[in-house]
């Protein structure tokens, strides 16, 4: 049986086609070392991965941020993406530095890497710490039962002795929005919590040692507190004692009564 010629050379184009778009999809998922141009004329490059769950899985649709770190003055550069079906992210055209990569801004990064112009892209499997504790507080007046604006959350955890104290400030008059007044606390330990503001009393409860709490991840803990006004300044009260304390001021310097 006689081939014709013609079906040869059909046969011998798609077989061409078949290997560059082979090759073409095997360059996509091996990352290179080749150096990209950014938008603005740099050199640029990529960071790519894959995000892990609590429970071990690739996490799909969830939005992450990578900020470039500067020990010094630069430009602010940001970007963002979205996790795949399979969990996979991408940043692409990415200025080189160093860049931290995070689910939530003011939360500890996923992971931290460096596009260097010897090795533009970088690979990060960032895995998901457990959610926060979230701790709610509404402050009022106890006297005139005004909301209290502004409350001072200390935090230490129980691990030890010298466990530093974290600073902690909330909104609280705007808890209808829940970032202001949200505070997260480590999640499943024992904490140890003061609560106060400016101009009052600090929480019967939290003071001294401090109130012990447990809030479990994802979990949220809501108090209603009041606190107690501190008492005025007076005139009275300020001027009391100080003819005691002139006659004896008198009395060492060698000043005539």
């Amino acid at each position: 049986m006689v081939i014709p010629f013609w079906c040869m050379k059909i046969a011998f184009a798609l077989a061409v086609l078949w290997l560059t778009v082979a090759a073409s999809s095997q360059e996509l998922k091996q990352p290179s070392n080749r150096v990209l141009v950014g938008s603005n004329g740099q050199p640029a490059g990529e960071i790519r991965g894959v995000v892990i769950g609590q429970d071990g899985q690739p996490v799909k649709g969830i939005r992450l941020g990578a900020v470039m770190r500067c020990p010094g003055v630069c430009a602010f550069w940001m970007s963002d993406t979205i996790t795949n079906q399979a969990g996979e992210y991408r940043f692409q055209r990415m200025p080189l530095g160093k860049y931290s990569v995070f689910k939530e801004l003011g939360t500890p990064p996923l992971g931290v890497v460096e596009l260097t112009v010897d090795h533009p892209n970088a690979e990060l499997r960032a895995e998901l710490p457990p959610k926060v504790g979230i701790l709610m507080i509404h402050l009022t007046d106890r006297v005139t039962g005004t909301i209290i604006p502004r409350v001072l959350v200390k935090v230490a955890t129980l691990d030890g002795p010298d466990s530093p104290w974290s600073e902690l400030w909330a909104d609280s008059s705007n808890c209808l929005f829940y970032p202001d007044c949200a505070i997260p606390v480590p999640p499943d330990k024992q904490l140890l919590v003061h609560v106060s503001s400016a101009g009052f009393q600090e929480w019967n409860e939290s003071a001294g040692k401090g109130k012990p709490i447990l809030v479990h991840s994802g979990a949220r803990l809501t108090w209603d507190i009041q606190l107690e006004p501190l008492p005025p300044f007076s005139s009275a009260t300020a001027g009391r004692g100080r003819p005691e304390r002139i006659s004896a001021l008198r009395g060492s310097s060698g000043l005539p009564r």
